[in-house]
């Protein structure tokens, strides 16, 4: 029997079916396979190579198992031979969406007449590797290359196949894309990029909505104009490790609280002062010098990495030595009271100048008054960060 012209009518239909397959045959479906077989006969019966058509039929056992019979008819050169083979086809992990390859082996019977002569039967096993892919909806292309032992034969035979594959019954079209896995094909998803498990609506895109992609909904989002990338907190913001108000990613000090855009501490371009005045021969502060000082703390609390330099002052009446230690016990007072306003006592330095560096003119009241003082707390920019 020749199938040279049978399977020309099922060839034709399957190119004119409609595009989008499955390309491999599933649990409980039939299959019918005609294909090009290239096949050289064994030494023993060397019958000589031929090209023919074929005929297959198969069924798949499970979505990975498939079992094919199959009849190739051969009309060779030096003789004819038929053969029945029932083969095994087991699915492969895929490499590409349309590209379905499989391992096939079998065994059957061929009938050789070299000649013209008596048929002469023998058993073949064979084994080998192939693929199916997308054609239509009920058709595929196949293309198998197997190794074929024939029994009281040494060599191995090639054997060569392409076709096609026509599916019976119902067909599972083959998914489209979805490469985030959210349920909806990539052609109309609008956030092909959802995280896994994200719930999705039916655009596609995370529901409830979250426009920023931080993973934060809008409805609990109170940032939902987070830059893309940014880490957030619970409530979908930036995350501010200092408490500054200026969101990590902004900050150029982000473990340091600042006053600054930049979120660093500010600190004076040029140097501040203030001046705290003393009665004779005291070193408390007085009452009316206590809004002054409360001023000067307000400015060193500002510029927290500003230095500070405490001078303390005296006028010219009593001893030298002993206006020395007034001024210097001075000094110590206004530093006392800006550690306990919260002011970093390693940024404050004292220096007791005595009578040495008056103010005013110590000949008067007035002069004298200028000159018993806490000559200006010193605001000085330290060196660059």
């Amino acid at each position: 029997m020749r199938l040279s012209s049978f399977p020309v009518p099922l060839l034709a239909l399957a190119l004119c079916l409609p595009l989008e397959a499955r390309e491999n045959p599933e649990a409980g479906q039939w299959f019918v396979s005609p294909v090009v077989a290239m096949k050289e006969a064994p030494r023993k019966h060397d019958v000589g190579a031929s090209t023919d058509l074929a005929l297959s039929v198969g069924y798949g056992i499970t979505d990975d198992w498939a079992a094919e019979a199959a009849y190739l008819s051969w009309s060779a050169d030096r003789g004819d031979a038929d053969s029945f083979w029932l083969s095994g086809l087991w699915s492969l992990p895929k490499a590409r969406r349309a590209l379905q390859p499989y391992v096939v082996f079998g065994a059957g019977r061929s009938s050789f007449a070299v000649n013209g002569g008596p048929d002469e039967d023998a058993t073949q096993v064979f084994a080998g590797f192939g693929a199916f892919g997308d054609l239509g909806t009920r058709v595929s292309w196949r293309a198998d290359l197997r190794a074929v032992k024939t029994s009281g034969t040494s060599p191995l035979d090639p054997f060569a196949q392409v076709g096609v594959a026509l599916f019976l019954g119902d067909v599972s079209p083959y998914p489209p894309p979805d490469r985030d896995g959210d349920g909806v094909p990539d052609a109309d998803d609008d956030c092909p990029g959802t995280p896994a498990g994200v719930p999705v609506d039916e655009r596609g895109c995370p529901f409830p909505p979250d426009s920023d992609g931080d993973g934060v909904a809008d409805p609990d989002d109170a940032c939902p104009d987070t830059p893309e990338g940014v880490a957030v907190d619970e409530r979908g913001c930036p995350l501010d490790r200092d408490g500054d108000g200026v969101p990590d990613y902004l900050d150029k000090c982000p473990d340091t609280p600042g006053e600054g855009e930049d979120g660093c501490p500010l600190v004076p371009e040029e140097p501040l002062s203030f001046t705290v005045l003393f009665d004779v021969d005291e070193s408390d502060i007085r009452a009316d010098q206590e809004a002054t000082l409360r001023e000067g703390i307000a400015m060193l609390l500002k510029y927290r990495e500003a230095r500070a330099i405490i001078e303390g002052h005296t006028d010219w009446q009593g001893r030298a030595t002993y206006n020395q230690g007034l001024s210097e016990r001075r000094a110590e007072t206004v530093r006392d009271h800006l550690i306990a306003a919260g002011v970093d006592a390693t940024r404050l330095t004292t220096v007791g100048h005595g009578e040495m560096k008056p103010a005013a003119d110590n000949r008067t009241a007035e002069g004298r008054q200028e000159n018993r003082r806490v000559t200006t707390v010193t605001l000085q920019a330290p060196a660059e960060r």
